[in-house]
């Protein structure tokens, strides 16, 4: 038998955006489907252009999360998409 409970609460941050947990959900959809694609055969690791394509389906990413939260200033959402870039 799984012995599992609920995660604590984490504290909302009125200063903060995308918590830890989100930015890694907003990772990882970008490399999901990025790997899709070149598991589809429409895309390649070794393509020129691969940064770039990241750096677009990142953006797509957070601005689907921004229509569902969106950040408290434009200051931070540059912020948080600077430290996403750098990991």
């Amino acid at each position: 038998m799984l012995r599992t409970r609920p995660p604590d609460d984490v504290a909302h941050d009125p200063f903060a955006w995308l918590d830890g947990a989100r930015q890694g959900a907003v990772l990882h959809t970008v490399f999901e489907r990025f790997g899709r694609e070149v598991i589809a055969g429409t895309r390649s690791v070794h393509d020129v252009d691969a940064a770039t394509v990241l750096d677009a389906m990142l953006d797509e990413t957070l601005a689907h999360e921004a229509r569902i939260r969106p950040p408290p200033s434009e200051w931070l959402r540059d912020e948080q998409r600077a430290a996403l870039t750098a990991t």
